[in-house]
């Protein structure tokens, strides 16, 4: 599942979020509820060459400040939706873009209700964007 980010045109502080809150439809079969998120692959067509979390809800954090470019806070009431947070942290940058990568994170999960999860992508290093349409977070899960 590919998801695009809005992003600021500028500098990014480490713990800010980059982008909103991601909603990855289609994550889990309706029937089993269940999966693994196997790998995500952050991409910017700007080359910033950076480290990320990506930190997965099991349910809406309708209560969390995900707000591009301000610092990420996981509120109280969300904390226990957390699946789990995946260092995004190898690093290619080429002529003009790049990508960070985490394979085989093995995150297993499991949903009340529904067929989405959620994320929120969070800067650990200082990365300036180009353009606000620059950043994709592409996920892929192994559903049951």
């Amino acid at each position: 599942v590919t998801v695009a980010q809005t992003v600021a045109a500028t500098l990014h502080a480490a713990n800010d979020a980059v982008g909103g809150k991601v909603t990855i439809a289609g994550a889990v079969r309706a029937s089993a509820l269940s999966g693994v998120i196997q790998s995500v692959v952050i991409t910017d067509l700007a080359g910033q060459a950076g480290s990320y979390d990506v930190v997965f809800f099991s349910a809406d954090p309708s209560t969390s400040t995900i707000t591009d470019d301000s610092p990420f806070d996981i509120a109280d009431a969300d904390i226990a939706k957390v699946i789990c947070m995946v260092p995004v942290t190898t690093t290619s940058t080429y002529a003009d873009n790049g990508i960070t990568v985490a394979n085989n994170a093995g995150c297993a999960f499991e949903v009340a209700s529904g067929t989405s999860i959620y994320a929120a992508i969070v800067a650990r290093s200082t990365p300036t964007f180009a353009g606000v349409s620059d950043v994709q977070i592409r996920v892929s899960i192994l559903q049951d």
